[in-house]
């Protein structure tokens, strides 16, 4: 009897990121009440309501000469008018959600918002203290910042490991949108504090080049001869709770009858992360079948099976009609080598 287990590379609902929404519906549970009664009226001299200076703007007479620090924090969650808030809860969301898909850790993306927030609004207050200021900018340009970093990393190194990232957005298409924001926009449109925007943008790059970043995920046996792959790998479509459907990518693999020894043998998924010297971590991601020891494992002795594409890597495949076998070996053959003075281990 032929046994086969299933490798599976799960998309994360990036959208159903919760501390982002609840984020989002702050911001917009705050600007209502600060414009009532009329929450679609623009100021046409540009000044801000005494209700919003007494809710914290950002000003920088008022934070360094009257102590009000708070100011650099609250102000990041008001906002000027109706059209301010669309566009930067818009780009928030894309830019969290871009932020979250490639950081190993689920906290980075919202210190990188609230630090890059921060520094933007210390910034306009350091250059310009006269000026009244609100708005998420600092905190959005952190997360933009962040993620042309994250891209810029992938580039540069050119590791196997991150070829995911690659495969989203080109660096040259993110190098043209951010001089176009930063040279271009922020000195062209009246009333935008583009200190805030640079502040951001330059908090978002120092941390975006020190996150660790997501990996790919590998299929090991314990030993030759004991597991081969049935196919290539396939996208399958899983249902959420909420009813959405999302994708998934599986690799399945054949247990060789008479070779595995459920008692000794294993075949194991491991996941990779790549820190900021570029040094890829490997740890153990789950036992697909068989008995795999507890303790330090030495993945270099293992018998590697195969790698189990990202969701966006075989999407990119199928849109563009490529050869399957010629993708994974192209990957393969572009993945920077485990060796043991490259990768650290981990249980």
């Amino acid at each position: 009897m032929t046994h086969k287990v299933t490798a599976v590379h799960k998309q994360f609902p990036y959208w159903a990121n919760r501390p982002m929404w609840w984020t989002f519906w702050t911001m917009i549970a705050i600007y209502i009440p600060s414009h009532l009664p009329n929450i679609f009226a623009t100021p046409k001299d540009g000044s801000f309501s005494e209700k919003i200076l007494d809710w914290g703007l950002m000003q920088g007479s008022l934070v360094f000469q009257h102590g009000e620090y708070w100011r650099l924090f609250t102000a990041a969650f008001l906002h000027a008018n109706f059209l301010h808030i669309l566009f930067n809860m818009l780009a928030f969301v894309i830019f969290a959600v871009y932020a979250r898909q490639y950081e190993r850790s689920k906290y980075a993306w919202r210190w990188t918002f609230l630090v890059g927030a921060l520094v933007g609004n210390l910034a306009i207050g350091l250059h310009r203290p006269a000026i009244q200021a609100v708005g998420a900018s600092g905190g959005i340009m952190a997360l933009w910042g962040g993620y042309y970093a994250i891209v810029l990393r992938a580039h540069l190194w050119k590791s196997g490991e991150l070829g995911h990232v690659r495969h989203t957005l080109t660096l040259m298409s993110e190098t043209i949108n951010l001089a176009l924001q930063v040279v271009v926009l922020d000195h062209l449109i009246k009333g935008i504090g583009w200190e805030a925007h640079l502040g951001g943008l330059i908090t978002g790059f120092a941390i975006g080049m020190l996150v660790p970043l997501r990996g790919q995920l590998y299929i090991y046996a314990s030993r030759a001869g004991v597991a081969e792959l049935t196919g290539n790998f396939k996208l399958v479509t899983r249902k959420l709770r909420s009813g959405r459907k999302i994708s998934d990518v599986e690799h399945e693999v054949t247990l060789v009858d008479g070779s595995f020894d459920p008692a000794h043998d294993f075949v194991v998924t491991s996941s990779t992360w790549v820190d900021w010297r570029n040094r890829t971590h490997q740890r153990l991601a789950r036992v697909l079948a068989g008995h795999m020891p507890s303790g330090d494992h030495d993945w270099d002795s293992y018998k590697f099976v195969a790698m189990v594409p990202t969701v966006k890597e075989a999407e990119y495949d199928a849109r563009h009609k490529t050869n399957v076998a010629e993708i994974v070996k192209r990957i393969l053959a572009n993945r920077k080598s485990l060796e043991p003075h490259h990768t650290i281990h981990e249980k």
